[in-house]
């Protein structure tokens, strides 16, 4: 049997999933934020466990498992225990302690789960629970110790001090230092990007604000967008300095009708060979990793997200990569 841990709106998990069923292959979908799902029971010693889904009770043992895909969280902390009529006399107060509480409890099992799943030695795991976030400043950290070349970065608070770098570097850009903002309402949708940072935007802003990381902007020739799946690398080289919207982030397309070129890319054996240091120092067999290359042919790392999307390389480079990872499975 295969497992897919996964969300009900990722795309990539369908169209494995589609390759999985083409080929005949037995397998069960959890999706993180499918309300339908419940825990009911756990048998430690046999490593059995038995979860309904849709009103259907799946019993599953450890032993049975021969793949596992970690695409996204396949259990949410919030559904997971159908314990809404339970909370409101706990402890005597409001439920919120409660919650956390029972949330806390809940971790405690799901880590346990998946620590079986990963720890057993005939279960191919592809992607894990337990490294699927990275701390992106550490992983710049590490890309260096590597050999690959990464941005000059600033973690900067105060308007003083940025107006001092942009004078000094001249071009500078801004980011998230973790995760960006992807969050949609009925009314807006609110989108983090890469900015560049001038005068204009220094003036807009108050004298002290949040610590944000600030890089300094590295005249590209184009991006390229790389995924790696258990130490091959799949890379497309991404052509956004054709327009003044997409030169310093190519995501803020999003919704055009032009799109960049985009070509297949062969990276250089020494980058191929950089990256798999840094994704076996991560513990990560798969991921998604931005890079850029300079007018001067040079490679710059700039970061790797353990659970990104790689649709956008797969399906304009015709490398299937739906298909690798189900065969793979």
């Amino acid at each position: 049997m295969i497992l897919l841990f996964s969300r009900q709106d990722d795309g990539s998990t369908r169209q494995v999933a589609e390759w999985l069923y083409a080929m005949d292959k037995k397998f069960i979908r959890f999706n993180a934020d499918d309300q339908k799902i419940s825990f009911s029971a756990c048998d430690l010693q046999r490593c059995k466990f038995s979860v309904m889904i849709n009103n259907r009770l799946y019993k599953f043992s450890v032993k049975s498992v021969k793949s596992v895909w970690h695409r996204r969280s396949g259990f949410s902390k919030d559904n997971f225990f159908n314990a809404a009529n339970s909370l409101s006399n706990l402890f005597h107060e409001p439920s919120s302690f409660a919650e956390k509480h029972l949330k806390e409890e809940t971790t405690e099992m799901l880590d346990y789960l998946y620590h079986l799943l990963e720890k057993n030695s005939h279960i191919h795991n592809i992607g894990s629970q337990f490294y699927n976030v990275v701390n992106k400043l550490i992983v710049l950290d590490l890309a260096n110790s590597c050999g690959l070349q990464t941005p000059q970065s600033f973690i900067i608070s105060t308007k003083k001090d940025l107006a001092y770098l942009l004078k000094k570097e001249k071009k500078l850009i801004t980011k998230a230092i973790g995760n960006g903002v992807y969050r949609f309402t009925n009314e807006f949708g609110y989108y983090s990007y890469t900015e560049k940072i001038d005068k204009s935007f220094i003036n807009s802003l108050p004298d002290i604000f949040f610590p944000s990381i600030v890089q300094k902007q590295i005249d590209k020739q184009y991006e390229l967008r790389i995924f790696c799946l258990e130490g091959k690398f799949y890379a497309m080289a991404i052509f956004s300095q054709e327009t003044l919207a997409t030169a310093i982030d190519s995501r803020k397309n999003f919704g055009s009708d032009w799109m960049p070129r985009r070509v297949p890319y062969l990276l250089p054996e020494e980058i191929k060979s950089q990256l798999k240091k840094l994704m076996m120092k991560l513990k990560l067999n798969t991921g998604s990793i931005d890079m850029i290359v300079t007018r001067r042919n040079e490679y710059y790392f700039l970061e790797v997200n353990p659970v990104g999307q790689f649709g956008m390389v797969s399906q304009p480079c015709n490398y299937y990569l739906e298909k690798k990872i189900a065969e793979s499975l």
